[in-house]
């Protein structure tokens, strides 16, 4: 793995128009089909990335999925990040092939959950896609739920109202609600009629593309 690009998508405050954080993303516009050994290469660098490229005010989001979770290398890696508090470690939905999450959910929980007692918060990401999302979130207690774009562009087709649902679902549990893949006006108000009131997309990252939301990390 030699210069990683990253990027940094904004998740704002639908009713503030406030930036609430920004989403730490690898690769220039998608994510990199990185080996494990590139994996714990990149998170032994966030330490350095966040020194040099991230103001230490400034809420950050970062990928971990459960395979990751699990790995001492990409654990030690997240530890060294300076300023804990201000890191928000997203539990994605992704699974290996040939997999099965209830093979090692346990686990992952467990290991998430000892992320969050080292003075990380926790999120569960892409609530929609992959595997359940409101077991994960039942299981840690996270401080954030993400739904995943395609449930945002579902809503588009069908009665959003289930929108709703669902925030109450997990405020019910006590995290806040991330809309993910908000692309349009229509998109925006949906998403607010629902009551949520954090979002992230296109339509608040397409002005920014040549701005600080992408940078480059040199690690050769």
């Amino acid at each position: 793995m030699t210069r990683p690009h990253f990027r940094l998508e904004p998740i704002v405050d639908l009713v503030s128009d406030e930036t609430l954080g920004f989403e730490l993303l690898a690769g220039a516009d998608r994510c990199p089909d990185w080996t494990d050994g590139g994996w714990r290469t990149w998170y032994a660098r966030l330490a350095d990335l966040f020194r040099v490229h991230i103001p230490a005010s400034v809420r950050v989001f970062v990928n971990v999925d459960a395979h990751q979770a699990l790995d001492p290398a990409i654990i030690e890696g997240l530890l060294a990040i300076p300023g804990r508090d201000r890191l928000v470690v997203e539990w994605t939905e992704h699974i290996r092939p040939g997999l099965h999450a209830a093979d090692f959910r346990e686990a992952s929980a467990c290991a998430f959950e000892r992320l969050t007692q080292a003075g990380f918060a926790l999120a569960i990401d892409d609530v929609g896609s992959g595997y359940d999302g409101i077991g994960r979130a039942l299981q840690v207690r996270p401080a954030f739920a993400k739904l995943d774009m395609s449930l945002t562009h579902l809503a588009r087709r069908v009665d959003p109202r289930f929108l709703r649902d669902l925030r109450e679902l997990f405020e019910g549990v006590g995290a806040r609600v991330i809309a993910e893949g908000i692309e349009s006006p229509g998109d925006l108000e949906r998403v607010r009629a629902a009551g949520i009131r954090h979002g992230q997309g296109y339509y608040f990252t397409r002005g920014m593309e040549r701005t600080a939301m992408t940078s480059v990390l040199n690690v050769s």
